[in-house]
């Protein structure tokens, strides 16, 4: 079953619109959604593939917990042969692959500033317990730290899932036409 991310419209909108310059530039670009458990990060992953024209994408879901030496070839390889729509990678919780974070690092290069135009959306998700800003030290994770360093050489966007407040509600909630 579909999980709708409630309260997240400006998310969702977000996503598409992010897909959708990958789409009509052929350049690709990299989201990080991050957020404390049970922020609705993997709800919006869901229904994000399941929007038209995204739905018939390639979608590589990439278990953060297998091997990442060969993921970067293969990620270059799998948009070449697909140069008309873009290609969607999905790693969730890369917490559980932080020996990724290197290889990530240079493919994330590569996608957003690579000579090569790629059409590819690679969505992260990261837990994180404080809002990235506001991270010092040892409130770090690997995770953090790579979101950080994606975000100072503005390589990737940020979408971070705090708590919904009442605009979020009212507009999960209001009528499409009042």
């Amino acid at each position: 079953m579909l999980k709708i991310p409630f309260g997240r419209q400006r998310e969702q909108w977000q996503l598409l619109d992010t897909y959708e310059a990958v789409r009509t530039s052929g350049r690709g670009q990299v989201v990080l959604i991050v957020g404390k458990p049970s922020t609705g990060r993997h709800a919006l992953i869901e229904w994000f593939t399941k929007q038209e024209p995204v739905d018939d994408t390639p979608v590589h879901f990439i278990n953060p917990g297998s091997e990442s030496k060969q993921f970067n070839s293969l990620a270059i390889q799998s948009a070449r042969k697909n140069k008309q729509s873009p290609t969607l990678f999905i790693l969730e919780n890369l917490e559980r692959g932080a020996h990724w974070i290197d290889d990530l690092l240079r493919l994330t290069q590569t996608i957003v500033e690579g000579e090569e135009h790629l059409p590819i959306l690679m969505v992260i998700s990261i837990t994180a317990y404080l809002p990235l800003a506001e991270m010092r030290g040892e409130q770090h994770t690997e995770p953090t730290r790579f979101a950080q360093k994606l975000l100072q050489n503005k390589w990737a966007t940020l979408i971070e899932l705090g708590r919904i407040d009442e605009t979020d509600i009212l507009n999960s909630i209001a009528p499409a036409n009042p």
